[in-house]
């Protein structure tokens, strides 16, 4: 009796070294394709520069696991209707401060904008922040960017309005933003938007009248290897989900900072086909695209 006690919890330790060994393989093999080498950084203000990372977040609920997409056009598009806690896919559109950490799953469909985030406060550097539970996983300095990094990136920082331009990759619509020592690559010509009649307006957003975006900058994925070997960032038009229904996919792209606006709505970064808005703002509740940054000081 005691012989095939002993041989039981034999088997029982063994089965549990493998699993937990399958575990750490797995957390592993993870981290290791979001290993990210950073060589080009972007100023966010007159003394801070940052690291972007490759591409937009990513969330598996099944496997409760994050992840940067395997590439910097990818995105999951209408999939995001999908969003339950037994969707065995990726999603890439979340609510703000919808983490799972925070309280509130990164599948979350709920529209009441009072769950997310903590009233008239920020998210940076909170329970809230993606970042938080995105480290966690990875075991990364990542956190997401305020409001006012990315007006100045996008308006103030030296030169910036020749380091930006919409744009596609092989048909894909998207921002291109480039970083503070670009310099183009071999057979690469890049044209800023600013030269195709974006305007400034009243230092907050950009417009660009009556003419026509993405008929410029429309380059190959292999001349895309060349720009973001160079240290070129894109972003992908990624609609977004209200509820369990998603809208403007592949026309507009939306992306959540870390900053409040008001208790009820959150800043976002807007790319809309004739207007690019550096303060703009939507419900909580609506899920957006996420892009993570990390400290270059």
């Amino acid at each position: 009796m005691k012989k095939n006690l002993i041989f039981k919890a034999i088997l029982v330790l063994s089965f549990l070294i493998v699993l937990t060994g399958c575990t750490n393989k797995e957390q592993i093999e993870i981290k290791n394709e979001n290993k990210i080498e950073m060589k080009h950084s972007f100023s966010v203000s007159e003394n801070d520069k940052v690291y972007f990372a490759k591409s937009n977040l990513q969330y598996n609920p099944v496997k409760k696991t994050w992840r940067f997409a395997e590439n910097a056009y990818d995105t999951v598009g209408m999939d995001n209707e999908l969003a339950d806690a037994n969707y065995d896919g990726w999603l890439d559109l979340f609510s703000w401060g919808a983490n799972g950490i925070s309280g509130v799953e990164p599948y979350s469909t709920v529209y009441d904008n009072f769950i997310y985030g903590d009233g008239h406060n920020s998210i940076a550097g909170t329970k809230w922040d993606f970042s938080t539970a995105v480290n966690e996983q990875l075991g990364d300095d990542w956190r997401m960017f305020t409001h006012d990094e990315i007006h100045y990136l996008l308006m103030f920082r030296k030169n910036a309005e020749k380091l930006f331009g919409y744009g596609t990759i092989d048909g894909i619509r998207g921002l291109f933003i480039l970083p503070d020592d670009w310099v183009s690559p071999n057979g690469i010509t890049f044209t800023p938007s600013v030269d195709m009649g974006f305007e400034n307006q009243y230092n907050w957003y950009y417009t660009i009248g009556d003419n026509e975006n993405y008929t410029y900058n429309n380059f190959t994925k292999d001349d895309w290897n060349l720009i973001e070997e160079a240290g070129g960032v894109f972003l992908p038009v990624t609609g977004m989900r209200s509820e369990n229904t998603c809208d403007h996919i592949g026309i507009s792209g939306h992306y959540w900072t870390s900053s409040n606006y008001g208790e009820e709505f959150a800043n976002c970064l807007c790319l809309f086909e004739k207007d690019l808005f550096l303060e703009g703002n939507f419900d909580r509740s609506y899920a957006l695209g996420v892009r993570l940054i990390k400290d270059a000081n």
